[in-house]
């Protein structure tokens, strides 16, 4: 059955591939790019967003990218049986799309999620899936849990989870709901369980239900239209850090070529650059020059005892292409519990 969203003007399907998607996400700023243009969670920022609104950078993809797109399907199935399951008949709609949604109010805002629900008493979800390799995706989602469950101090800031909350909040906010659930594989482990249709733990496929912040919400649109009209229309970048440079690599590749500006208001900043450039380069040499006194002592140990439970490793790594090299890392000791 189709899902009906209370609030969301749903927009044509586009091939990804097709000039035309491109052409959309540079005129709206969808619910995976929010919490990065509010300066919160993992991926993006400010200026990075602002950069792909212009058309100065485009969408990053890799290959983690295209693992989580490639588990999607696998993830949406096994919800839908858990939740069909749990609920039984009360579930009367469950729907796998990726179809892009507008905000009544605020155009520019979008949302994409990857599937639905509609429960018998009319009351509809938005479903986002999630799937996760990284080393502290269980403490984080774990974190999750417990804000979610009333710990206001559990959601741990700029993190991926940050993100993911945001994001899910965005979808809500759109399509006029109160309710969402973000699902989550963790795990090379548990996918592959998946794939081969085998049973997996509700702590391998976390299902988290999450409620709609009105508030939150309100504040979204509203910045979505403040900063289209404060940057993008204006044509100004917002505020950089250390995390943007190099999306503005990428954004400006190559000069153009007896293009001269005037910017004695840059003066500043670039004494301050310069300053630290100096600085780094001085403290590369004096990095260089203790590295080389301590490879002369220790020449070909693989390991170094340096006194107070302390050891140095400098073991031997062969790269794809054959060339070895060590690198030398120190290892603290363990702290005991208590």
């Amino acid at each position: 059955m189709t899902i009906n969203w209370p609030t969301g003007t749903p927009l044509p399907d586009i091939d990804h591939d097709a000039p035309e998607w491109l052409e959309r996400r540079q005129s709206c700023i969808g619910a995976s790019e929010i919490a990065g243009m509010m300066g919160l969670g993992k991926y993006g920022s400010p200026a990075s967003v602002y950069l792909g609104k212009v058309g100065k950078v485009e969408r990053i993809d890799n290959e983690a990218m295209e693992l989580g797109r490639a588990m999607e399907g696998f993830i949406l199935g096994h919800v839908h049986a858990r939740m069909r399951d749990a609920h039984g008949k009360r579930l009367c709609g469950f729907e796998y799309w990726e179809t892009t949604y507008t905000h009544d109010d605020e155009p520019r805002m979008t949302a994409t999620p990857d599937g639905g629900l509609e429960w018998c008493n009319y009351k509809k979800a938005t479903i986002e899936i999630k799937f996760t390799t990284a080393r502290n995706a269980d403490a984080e989602w774990t974190a999750l849990q417990a804000f979610v469950a009333g710990d206001e101090a559990a959601l741990p800031k700029h993190t991926a989870v940050e993100q993911y909350y945001i994001q899910i909040q965005a979808q809500m906010e759109v399509l006029g709901v109160d309710d969402g659930y973000l699902c989550v594989c963790i795990g090379e482990r548990a996918g592959l369980k998946l794939v081969l249709g085998m049973d997996v733990t509700e702590d391998e496929v976390r299902i988290i239900h999450i409620k709609r912040d009105r508030e939150l919400g309100a504040m979204m649109v509203k910045s979505v239209g403040a900063f289209w009209s404060r940057y993008v229309e204006a044509g100004v970048c917002p505020a950089t850090t250390d995390e943007d440079l190099e999306a503005l690599r990428r954004a400006y590749p190559e000069a153009k070529a007896g293009s001269s500006i005037v910017r004695p208001d840059l003066s500043g900043a670039v004494k301050k650059w310069n300053h630290a450039k100096v600085k780094v380069k001085q403290e590369k040499k004096r990095q260089d020059a203790f590295e080389a006194r301590i490879r002369a002592e220790i020449g070909d140990a693989e390991t170094v005892d340096i006194g107070n439970g302390r050891t140095m490793t400098a073991k031997t790594t062969t790269r794809k292409t054959g060339k070895t090299f060590r690198t030398l890392r120190i290892v603290e000791p363990k702290r005991g519990k208590g």
